[in-house]
């Protein structure tokens, strides 16, 4: 502060601010502490707008705009201020130099005199609320009649909270034994306003709001048809005129003053920082729940289909490859005698059956329509989880969400990666080995194999009930739970690798490839869907960043630290 002082040729600045209920006697008591005559009159309220008074060597509002960035201040004439009673003044704020706050050395005074807070004029609530904000120092102006309302013990405590010096200053009292009274009845050992929520609240200094309260020094007036300054008394002896305590203050006032908002705008931002924790963990969450659905519908599609036509080529490739002596490829097994010409025989035929239309689907093919219907039902199953964005202008609203569909349905699914079809090869070496006869005398049928498009024929392996049903779980899905399902061609599959003791081969390669192809289906629907819906909550997980909401947390922490240096 010190040094911000020195470098624009300022001195301290502490603001005080005559604060209270409508008929306490504010107009008045500014007029005697500042001599400028603003209105003061049985008529409430008597003042629509705020007015500075400042001492003379401040200078010009532009100077004066530095202390107060929250108001727009205007100059006010002496010869004008009749207009702070008119009601196109309300909400304005006013600056008029007063010589009586000039005084030598020390922290300049500057003095506010602000609309009352109990008025229907509600206009002049926030104006009068961002100087009660800015000043250092409140003098809480009262009357017998209004000082236990409960508007004027609820402003009391937050005056309490606020300022870094509070004066109260008790007006119309019939003699100095009913201020002492009143007083007792705020701060007595009895008395009902400490124990209150709101003045239970700590300060920055460590202070509740009503212990604070009751160490603030006390002035009341006597009922005069002509009121002066002299008739202004402290409550106490040896306490100095109320003018002289205010223009005697020191900077540790201002510091104290600038601790205390501190530490308020710490807590302020910590609440700000919980708020947007809270808001980064429900994102968190909510996305969470969006991938775990997009991952469930992925591996329903890649779980209802087995790609029967690579894997078999990959199985008499590597049975081929593994044995010296190759099978050769034939087109009828007349020419094997006996038993092994009826073994071939059985197991060409069985192949064929595997590979008859109706069960065996293009991948492709069948991938695009079970992607199709999984969009529809991920997108139902958002709206429903998070039915607060379903609305017409909400994230997940229906327009939106067939725009992105209809997007969606420009794009082909992914061609499968090698790691599949490599971990399907050591499978089929291993049972070689283990099996060598098997492997030599593996049916082979020739124009299958060697049909365009073998490779993309997968069996579809969804039952009639659909894919994407109440009743569907993950368990019934794959070679394995299709077959205990009732799915014909699943059941003749094992059965036919069961014969040639492939059936673990057979089961590795389904769970392999459901698992691969789960995370290939999961990131086409991710990228090409849920990104561009859940665009918005990403960006404001972006802005939530976690290593900056820390940073503000460390410099609320600093912040805090500063009521322990004052």
């Amino acid at each position: 502060m010190r040094k911000r002082a020195d470098r624009q040729g300022d001195e301290p600045v502490i603001v005080a601010t005559l604060y209270g209920p409508s008929g306490a006697g504010k107009s008045t008591l500014f007029r005697l502490l500042t001599g400028v005559a603003v209105p003061a009159s049985f008529r409430r309220p008597t003042s629509f707008a705020t007015v500075v008074a400042t001492p003379s060597r401040l200078g010009d509002g532009g100077r004066l705009a530095g202390h107060f960035p929250d108001l727009r201040l205007e100059p006010l004439r002496e010869s004008d201020v009749d207009c702070l009673g008119r009601k196109e003044s309300s909400g304005k704020a006013f600056h008029i130099p007063s010589a009586v706050l000039d005084g030598s050395g020390g922290p300049l005074l500057v003095l506010a005199d602000v609309p009352d807070f109990d008025t229907v004029h509600q206009a002049n609530w926030a104006t009068s609320r961002a100087m009660l904000e800015r000043a250092e120092v409140v003098v809480f102006v009262t009357h017998k009649e209004g000082y236990a309302t409960a508007r004027a013990v609820e402003e009391l405590a937050r005056c309490c909270g606020l300022a870094a010096t509070l004066v109260y200053v008790l007006t119309k009292v019939e003699r100095p034994e009913a201020a002492r009274e009143i007083w007792q009845d705020l701060c007595g050992p009895v008395a009902a306003v400490g124990y209150q929520p709101e003045f239970q609240q700590r300060r920055a200094d460590g202070m509740t709001r009503h212990e604070f309260l009751c160490g603030c020094p006390v002035y009341y007036s006597e009922y005069a048809g002509e009121p002066t300054l002299d008739q202004v008394h402290p409550l106490e002896d040896g306490q100095p005129p109320l003018l002289d305590s205010l223009k005697g203050l020191g900077e540790d006032v201002v510091l104290r003053g600038l601790a205390e908002a501190s530490w308020r705008a710490a807590q302020s931002c910590r609440a700000v920082l919980v708020r947007a924790r809270n808001r980064r963990t429900d994102l968190e969450g909510n996305l969470a729940r969006a991938e775990a659905l997009v991952q469930e519908r992925a591996a329903r599609v890649a779980g209802s289909e087995f790609p029967s036509g690579r894997w078999m080529e990959i199985v008499v490739e590597e049975a081929r490859t593994s044995q010296r002596t190759l099978v050769r490829v034939v087109t009828t097994p007349l020419r094997w005698p006996g038993p092994l010409r009826r073994w071939i025989g059985d197991g060409g035929t069985a192949i064929r059956n595997l590979f008859r239309p109706g069960p065996v689907r293009n991948r492709q093919e069948l991938e695009g329509e079970r992607l199709t219907e999984a969009v529809k039902d991920l997108i139902d199953a958002w709206r429903k989880e998070f039915e607060d964005e379903a609305t017409t202008a909400g994230m997940l609203g229906g327009e939106r969400c067939g725009r992105t569909r209809a997007e969606f349905a420009k794009q082909s699914p992914p061609t499968p990666e090698r790691g599949w079809e490599e971990a399907v090869r050591k499978a089929v070496r291993g049972w070689a080995e283990r099996n060598p006869k098997l492997s030599r005398s593996l049916p082979v049928v020739s124009d299958l194999l060697t049909a365009g498009g073998f490779g993309l024929l997968v069996l579809d392996l969804a039952t009639t009930g659909g894919l994407f049903g109440s009743a569907v779980v993950l368990g019934s899905l794959g070679v394995a739970g299709a077959a205990a399902a009732g799915v014909g061609v699943a059941g003749e599959l094992l059965n036919w690798a069961r014969g040639w003791k492939l059936e673990h081969v057979a089961l590795d390669a389904d769970r392999s490839w459901r698992a691969q192809r789960t995370d290939e289906l999961a990131t086409h629907l991710r990228t090409h869907l849920a990104d561009p819906l859940f665009q918005p909550w990403r960006d404001s997980q972006e802005q939530l960043d976690l290593s900056l909401i820390e940073s503000c947390e460390a410099a609320c922490s600093e912040l805090e630290d500063l009521r322990r240096t004052v």
